[in-house]
This record gives structure tokens, sequence and C-alpha cells, in this order.
């Protein structure tokens, strides 16, 4: 019997991912509104959320009792160019209870070139400006890629174990039964999973793990992985 992978003949190209680079400057005029401001002076902070970005949620320092806060604060999100990726700004009111939400808006990235610089002004409940740096770039990082295919990096890794695999079967399958593995393309990948559970997982897993090795099975998996207890 012969197996093949299909999912290691799949070549994509590979697609560099963005660099969404937003510094934070200053904001004017924060306020809770006329009766609000009067109770409480805002201790304001911002936060931004791109839902399609990896590390989509980030935020500056607050500041107690200040209406015009300077915060230069940069932040960086790495982008998927294919997606339409948009940002959300919100101005934040902290208190020791419940933080409150002062206002909210949006910026569509799409709407800036490669390249660019650009500052743009926020506007919250008619009075309150928020001023912001946006950039956008290529990022020039080789480690970062968004592709369903597997890396030229975990490619070479599996041909490598294939064929230590290839080895390890054969011994513990007997020569009669592994004549139909005459080359490493021919070996299944496996794969042992274990479950979760806790502290029960974490011992039922060790028995196993022990038990795979001296049996030697687990010199015949590709992949090991666990979930909670198990990992």
């Amino acid at each position: 019997m012969s197996f093949i992978d299909p999912y290691q003949h799949i070549v994509v190209e590979h697609q560099y991912s963005h660099v969404f680079t937003v510094t934070v400057e200053k904001a004017t005029n924060v306020t809770k509104g006329a009766i609000g401001d009067m109770l409480d002076t805002p201790d304001p902070y911002v936060e931004l959320f791109i839902p399609s970005a990896p590390d989509c949620r980030k935020r500056t320092k607050h500041f107690n009792n200040n209406v015009n806060p300077v915060w230069n604060e940069t932040f960086e999100f790495i982008l998927d160019p294919n997606q339409e990726n948009m940002l959300e700004v919100t101005l934040m009111d902290a208190n020791y209870v419940m933080d409150e939400t002062l206002g909210t808006s949006t910026f569509p990235i799409s709407s800036l070139k490669l390249g660019e610089k650009k500052e743009v002004q926020l506007t919250f409940n008619n009075v309150t400006q928020l001023t912001l740096e946006l950039s956008l770039e290529v990022c020039s990082s080789t480690d970062l890629r968004f592709s369903m295919a597997l890396c030229d990096e975990e490619k070479k890794f599996r041909q490598q174990r294939r064929e230590n695999i290839m080895r390890s079967m054969k011994s513990f399958l007997g020569e009669e039964s592994s004549r139909n593995l005459t080359t490493s393309r021919d070996v299944p990948v496996i794969a042992i999973l274990g479950s979760g559970g806790g502290f029960r997982a974490m011992v039922g897993f060790a028995g196993v793990m022990k038990a795979l090795y001296e049996s030697g099975i687990l010199d015949c998996a590709t992949y090991i992985a666990g979930l909670s207890g198990s990992t």
C-alpha cells in the first residue's frame, strides 16, 4: 500500500505581510459631558482594535485628571493585505470600578498607500480631537507569512523525518510487513495527540508516551501534540 501526502506538493507563492504603525500623539478637550465633567475630570486612554490582525488589541497608558493628554505612544500591527483591515479607535476614561467609553471612531486602513505616512484627526462628541500618525509598509521579516501551505523549513523537517521513520517502521513491522515501504514517499504521516484532563491527563499521557517509546511506535510518528494537561 502506498501512502501519498497531497499537501507536500502544494506550492504557494510567498506573500509578504504589511506592517501598520499607529502613533497615538495627543488629544484635546477630552470630555465626559457637562454633568460628567462636573463630577469627575476624565482620566483618558486610547484603545486600538483591528479584528483581522493577530495581536488585534492595544492600548495606551492613562493620565489622571487630564483633558489634554499627550501620549506619543507607537504601536505596530501585522496585517494580511488581502483582507479589508479596519482600525477601530476608542477613547476611554479609566475608573476604579469600570472604565467608561467616551467615543469610538474607525479608519479604513486600505485608504493608506504603501510607504505613506499620514496624520489623522478623529473627533469624538463634536468636541474632543484625537491626533494619530499612521503609516503602512511591507513587512521585511521573512518569518511572517500568510499561507495555508507548509513553510520550507517544515517541508525539510518532514523529508528528514520521513527517512528516519521508514527505517523505524521497517524495524517495527519486520521485513515481510514493510515490503511496500520502498521510498520515503511511501511513509504515512502519523500524529500522536493527548487529550485534556489536568493532572490525570499529564500522568496518563506520560505513561502512554513511555509505552510508545519502549515499543518503538514513537519513532514512527511525525508529530506529537497535547491538549491542556497532556501538553
